[in-house]
């Protein structure tokens, strides 16, 4: 059975980008699993895990392969253009809204052509509509996917979650519109949840970023 991430991005691309699948047989070297943490629904076999919370003896000849390094600075090791895959899986979160945008540039950079980023972070607008007990106001989001651009995001951002460990925060729009400024193929990943699904599911917003075929490195 594989691991969370693996797991979590099948299940995404076989909704936004089924062609993409094959990528997950990649040999491990090819994946890159930012953000991983310790605990077993963090880290993947099947993945370069990185984190900077490692300690050394951790980074060794282990049969989980780890990295010791903060997703904002990543070491030189990790080649431009040579990797398939790149997991961030509330990550994004935690970076400050304004490093958000350079740190997605430098992971694309890492994407061969062709290869795949996964995105998710928590909904914030799902979190306010809940909130106020409107949670059918989330469909609307699909049929006026201007709805959320009144919402001026950068002030938003320098308000909320101040000295906390969550220094950002998202939508899937607006997740979605930094993907695509980094020069990736943005799709939303639309999850048909049941009314039964962990509160969790509920509460994310995920993007894909695909890199086109012919895209060169910066």
């Amino acid at each position: 059975m594989p691991d969370f991430p693996t797991a979590r991005i099948r299940e995404a691309l076989l909704s936004v980008a089924p062609d993409k699948l094959g990528l997950l047989l990649r040999p491990l070297t090819d994946k890159l699993n930012l953000g991983a943490g310790g605990d077993a629904h963090g880290i993947d076999r099947e993945m370069i895990n990185v984190d900077r919370g490692y300690s050394i003896d951790q980074c060794g000849d282990a049969p989980i392969r780890r990295i010791k390094a903060d997703v904002l600075s990543l070491p030189p090791e990790l080649k431009r253009g040579s990797f398939a895959v790149i997991y961030a899986h509330h990550l994004v979160e935690h970076l400050h809204y304004h490093h958000v945008g350079d740190a997605i540039k430098a992971w694309a950079d890492l994407l061969e052509p062709g290869g795949v980023m996964y995105l998710c972070v928590p909904d914030t607008l799902w979190a306010m509509v809940t909130a106020i007990g409107r949670k059918d106001l989330l469909s609307e989001r699909r049929r006026m996917p201007n709805a959320v651009k009144y919402i001026d995001w950068k002030r938003a951002n320098g308000i909320a979650y101040n000295g906390t460990d969550h220094l950002s925060i998202w939508t899937e729009e607006s997740l979605a519109k930094v993907v695509a400024e980094s020069g990736l193929e943005a799709r939303i990943w639309e999850r048909q949840l049941s009314p039964s699904a962990n509160w969790l599911a509920w509460c994310e917003a995920t993007v894909i970023g695909i890199k086109p075929a012919g895209a060169k490195n910066v």
